[in-house]
């Protein structure tokens, strides 16, 4: 649970401000990137 979670924010493409904002969180997710890790 909580280790698919994190994989998924580390691995999500960043959109607008750096880091997490209120618009875009934690940006968009990276399915690919998250799995091959």
């Amino acid at each position: 649970g909580a280790q698919a979670v994190a994989l998924l924010k580390e691995s999500a493409t960043d959109l607008g401000a750096a880091g997490h904002d209120n618009y875009f969180g934690y940006g968009l997710v990276n399915a690919d990137a998250a799995v091959s890790k």
